[in-house]
């Protein structure tokens, strides 16, 4: 088994996710974008929304000693693109995932006809 990252490590990995969450939230939902058609844009803040809603709460103080838990979970019950999504703002910030279990996801559902890589480099939307 792989140790786990430092808590500090892990505490910057949850917000990153939140952070880059926040950010792809705002850009799909900007009034002004017609490349897209709104109910797609705003399916895939859902999707970013619904995979980060447990996080800020494994930040607050009185659980922060178990945000290895919560980020454990959270990863768990990931789809694999939204797992594919986790792992590229990880990658971002050298964060070492390697001790989250290689085991299948939750279901892709929700994720159905979605891209898989959701970046802010170029249209991460661009077949959908």
């Amino acid at each position: 088994m792989v140790d786990r990252p430092t808590q500090e490590a892990t505490e910057e990995a949850v917000a990153c996710l939140l952070r880059e969450a926040m950010l792809l939230i705002r850009h799909e939902l900007a009034p002004l974008r017609e490349d897209v058609p709104e109910r797609h844009r705003m399916h895939r803040a859902w999707i970013l929304a619904d995979l980060c809603h447990n996080l800020p709460a494994w930040l607050d103080p009185a659980r922060r000693s178990r945000i290895h838990e919560g980020l454990e979970w959270s990863w768990r019950t990931a789809s694999a693109p939204r797992r594919a999504w986790m792992r590229s703002c990880w990658d971002s910030i050298g964060y070492d995932h390697t001790w989250l279990p290689d085991t299948p996801g939750g279901s892709p559902e929700s994720d159905r006809g979605w891209r898989d890589n959701l970046t802010l480099n170029g249209d991460p939307w661009a077949d959908t």
